[in-house]
């Protein structure tokens, strides 16, 4: 389990726990939240990192254990810009614009 999810640019980095070394990294086509903010969600054995402004999708779920994205949730809305993901754990929650969507993890 990582103590560290490092997201700059398009490259998600996990910290390993135990020797604090670089477990893996992630390469994105797609820009991230460049700036300090929240960190990325870790619900249902995904890592969902916070995407950037000029991106086409909502989210992209990158599997914890293959290291690769699993599936990704293209953008429906025109004021796409202000997106938020939150999760209960069980179910990631899209809110953008006006619309709220709900997607089951488990």
């Amino acid at each position: 389990m990582p103590i560290h999810l490092s997201v700059l640019g398009k490259d998600l980095a996990v910290i390993r726990r135990d020797d604090r070394r670089k477990g893996w990294e992630w390469h994105s086509d797609t820009s991230f939240l460049d700036n300090p903010g929240e960190p990325p969600l870790l619900p249902g054995g995904y890592v969902f990192p916070r995407r950037g402004g000029a991106s086409v999708e909502d989210a992209i779920a990158v599997g914890l254990r293959a290291h690769r994205a699993a599936w990704t949730l293209k953008t429906v809305d025109a004021e796409a810009d202000d997106v938020q993901l939150l999760t209960d754990g069980r179910t990631l929650y899209v809110l953008g614009g006006t619309r709220l969507r709900a997607y089951p993890l488990t």
